[in-house]
């Protein structure tokens, strides 16, 4: 299967700018995962790319920049260990708050509390 499937100039353009980023991130990707602070950088501007390709240029389906990442096993398990600690640092946070753990009691969007469930007020 070719990866510059598709039909149209264009399509051609973003699979073989595609297969040249992927082609520099794979040579430079040791000297990123030396620094998880710029790998992460080049992560998130190398999936920008790919949506700029694939909303512009139309970038077929089967080319990824990001492949460079997932067919790296190192890349691949610093992308998710990045991923991991990144949302449980979000779910501490969250947790953390103060009012996190409360059981406030809400009323309901009509307002009327107790009454509203059939115990009304008597006239």
């Amino acid at each position: 299967v070719s990866l510059h499937a598709g039909d149209g100039a264009e399509c051609h353009v973003a699979a073989s700018l595609c297969d040249a980023i992927v082609a520099k991130l794979v040579r430079e990707m040791q000297s990123r995962l030396a620094e998880p602070p710029l790998f992460c950088h080049t992560l998130s501007e190398a999936v920008a790319c790919e949506r700029e390709l694939r909303q512009s240029l139309r970038l077929p389906p089967a080319a990824s920049v990001l492949r460079a990442f997932t067919c790296h096993p190192g890349a691949m398990r610093l992308w998710l260990r990045t991923e991991r600690e990144d949302a449980s640092a979000r779910l501490e946070a969250l947790m953390s708050e103060p009012n996190a753990w409360s059981l406030s009691r809400r009323e309901p969007a009509g307002g009327g509390g107790a009454s509203s469930f059939g115990g009304g007020a008597a006239a």
